[in-house]
């Protein structure tokens, strides 16, 4: 699951009316959360100072009031002070004048209701070239951290080169993270673990520059968010007489306490539980009052509300829930009727059990929307295809990626379903997914996106439902009475209507395809369902069977 947008440096204000606990007992604190904010100072081009206005995540702030004051350390009393207005891009520009050799400059931002205060300080050497430095990796304010690996590419640019500068990278508190000198083109690349990111939150990379004898410091900061996928799992267990749903949440090897999971039977919520300190949660199911035997279909979910933690989900779990109603004595019998409750499972009617609907998402391509938060910065494709009835994991199917400005991709799920696309270029994409035995569905998107692409699900139509589906009128249109569609199969549905002297040779071509597109061996295409939807269509006409005899 795609990671929301979250504030890295949040200034929390408490406001108590009076101190004590007695007084805290009576008021209300007021909270305020406000996004951090960053101000980057660059080059001195012709006189002009440029810089920008940035929140945390590296997102322009725009129209606010930065106030410049410049300082002339070699003359004394000569300071002065300058507003400057960001534009949409959050860059703001000031004319900076003076005699001396070095300037003091110190940028100051004093905040508002949703941004907090900025102060950045850097002195400007006249005497040396002003260098440059950017970042060029990562490409996204995203790290990884179920990564092994992240790529660091720096860049330095000056009027008289790049290249022979000393770099050092740091993170937010100030950590060494690597060093060296950059090459020709004034490049220098830094390879980091995971475990050199530290844990999942937001900070920053700052990389500087030291000066020497012709060019000026330099410094430059990238905004990040080190994030890390969660996993789910789930399980059923039977006490006495009672069911409980157990499972754990992780992020990795970390188990996540206090988080909250929710429970739902297909899209139907059931309860909300808390994680422990061990990252499990547990759940009793009780049975009806009424002693109803229910069949639930079940899931755990988790929604992040932080951007450095991933949402997921659990497998779904199949729960027959009743009331437990077998003498102690008899306990020893239970492993048999399990086998006989299996088996009778296993030889239910594949109309039946086809007909019912299992799945917790409809047909089609489901991206995270309601989640999508943060910068539009995501560049990745993901999520998992499953069968839309049983919730199965398609492993065989084929996902792929079109655009008309750029070459197509193409990607296959794991095992579990699950799949990722790598980083595709801007612009609109479609995204179709297909597989043998199953329908296809497409959808559009835009690249870059805002996490709601990053954990799609797919749900696909299998064919042979689909068969059945079609079928299903012309089954309901001779059977006897509608309570014996799904125990029917469709040779008996034609028995019945040959009997009844409803059958003619339309009914009898459909019955053949469905029983060759439903239950035979080959797995059914697309030009199968075009074959049944015509019969079907002259299985219903009323005058069908009769030009089908003349023909």
């Amino acid at each position: 699951m795609k990671p929301r947008r979250a504030s890295s440096y949040c200034a929390v204000w408490l406001l108590l009316a009076s101190a004590g606990l007695g007084a805290s007992a009576r008021a209300q604190p007021s909270v305020r959360i406000r996004a951090g904010t960053a101000i980057e100072l660059d080059a001195l081009r012709q006189g002009t100072l440029h810089g920008r206005l940035l929140d945390d995540l590296g997102e322009p702030i725009a129209d606010r009031v930065v106030v410049l004051e410049i300082l002339e350390p070699s003359v004394e009393g000569a300071s002065r002070r300058i507003a400057a207005r960001s534009d949409d891009a959050g860059a703001f520009a000031a004319s900076i004048s003076g005699t001396g050799s070095a300037l003091q400059v110190r940028a100051s931002f004093a905040g508002d209701r949703e941004h907090g205060q900025a102060q950045v300080e850097r002195t400007i050497d006249r005497t040396r070239a002003e260098v440059q430095l950017r970042f060029v990796e990562p490409r996204s304010a995203y790290l990884d951290l179920d990564a092994s690996a992240h790529g660091v590419l720096l860049r330095a640019s000056s009027p008289l080169g790049g290249a022979g500068l000393t770099l050092t990278l740091r993170d937010e508190r100030g950590r060494s993270l690597g060093s060296g000198v950059t090459g020709e083109d004034g490049g220098l690349r830094v390879e980091l673990t995971s475990q050199q990111l530290g844990q999942p939150g937001a900070g920053v990379l700052e990389a500087t520059s030291d000066a020497d004898a012709e060019r000026a410091a330099a410094r430059v900061v990238l905004p990040i968010v080190r994030f890390r996928h969660t996993a789910l799992a789930l399980r059923a267990e039977r006490e006495s007489d009672r069911t409980s749903l157990r499972g754990t949440l992780r992020a990795a090897t970390q188990a996540l306490a206090g988080k909250a999971i929710g429970l739902f039977d297909g899209n139907r919520h059931v309860a909300t539980v808390l994680t422990d300190r061990s990252g499990g949660f547990r759940y009793e199911v009780s049975p009806q009052r009424d002693g109803r035997a229910e069949t639930w279909h079940v899931q755990a979910r988790f929604a992040s509300d932080a951007a450095w933690l991933g949402s997921s989900r659990s497998p779904m779990i199949v729960l027959r829930i009743e009331a437990l109603r077998i003498p102690s004595v008899l306990w020893l019998l239970l492993p048999a009727l399990a086998l006989g409750a299996l088996a009778v499972w296993l030889l239910r009617s594949p109309a039946a059990e086809r007909n019912r609907d299992t799945s917790a998402l409809p047909v089609g391509i489901h991206a995270e929307r309601g989640r999508s938060a943060g910068p539009g910065s995501r560049r990745d494709v993901g999520g998992s295809v499953r069968d839309a009835r049983t919730g199965r994991a398609i492993g065989e199917a084929v996902i792929a990626l079109t655009s008309a400005s750029a070459p197509a991709r193409a990607a296959r799920p794991e095992r579990g379903g699950a799949f990722r696309a790598a980083e595709l270029e801007p612009g609109v994409w479609r995204l179709t997914v297909s597989a043998p035995g199953y329908g296809e569905v497409a959808s559009e998107l835009s690249v870059p996106h805002r996490g709601q692409w990053a954990d799609v699900q797919v749900r696909l139509p299998n064919l042979r439902d689909a068969a059945l589906e079609v079928y299903r009128p012309v089954a309901l249109n001779r059977v006897p009475a509608a309570e014996l569609w799904g125990r029917w199969t469709a040779r008996e549905v034609l028995a019945s209507a040959a009997q009844a002297g409803r059958s003619n040779p339309a009914l009898e071509r459909v019955t053949a395809l469905v029983e060759r597109i439903a239950y035979g061996p080959v797995v059914p295409a697309k030009r199968d369902m075009d074959e049944i939807e015509n019969a079907c269509a002259a299985a219903l006409d009323p005058f069908g069977g009769q030009r089908k005899a003349d023909e």
